[in-house]
């Protein structure tokens, strides 16, 4: 066997919106296969972060998938995330999220939610932080059949509602010494 000794130095952040002016991250992945089963999966992401100051960050996630048995699509779903950040370093700080959704499996032609509220981090420490927030959300659905649900019994479904979240955000800190 061999073995390999190496020194890293590792600097780490709990979240890349806290401290960086701005990000791309681009992925796109797929594989084919034939034989007894014939099939192609395509998985795109895009990110993207920006931050023009210490008082606003913007990020946006976009990702695709594509999915196909012999000749029979199964998945052609796209999800848009957007979210604009009101001083994400504060220990209270606001937000406002876009997201758009399609999802073919569910025939979902489009979905649209449109969020906002504030975020209060409850516990800050070095490697953990738990966040809570409450927000406004309002959404819309369309889909191409009509549907029969607890809200209505057509293709269009609104809703306004509020939620509170509590989520946390956990980082690994690897120290090793110089």
């Amino acid at each position: 066997g061999l073995l390999v000794a190496m020194q890293y130095t590792s600097i780490a952040q709990i979240n890349e919106s806290d401290t960086m002016k701005w990000q791309l991250r681009v992925s796109l992945t797929g594989n084919y296969q034939e034989g007894n089963v014939e099939s192609l999966n395509i998985r795109s992401r895009l990110e993207f972060l920006v931050r023009p100051d210490e008082q606003w960050a913007f990020k946006s996630q976009m990702s695709g998938l594509y999915t196909q048995f012999y000749d029979r699509k199964i998945d052609n779903d796209i999800n848009i995330r957007n979210t604009l950040y009101f001083q994400p370093e504060h220990r209270l700080s606001g937000y406002i999220a876009a997201y758009a959704f399609t999802n073919y499996r569910r025939k979902m032609k489009n979905r649209y939610v449109i969020a906002a509220g504030p975020s209060w981090q409850a516990i800050r420490t070095k490697t953990f932080i738990l966040r809570l927030s409450a927000n406004m959300v309002y959404e819309s659905s369309l889909f191409k059949d009509i549907v029969a649900n607890q809200f209505l019994t057509n293709n269009v479904i609104h809703i306004f509602d509020c939620f509170q979240n509590a989520f946390t955000e956990i980082a690994f800190f690897v120290a090793v010494p110089q």
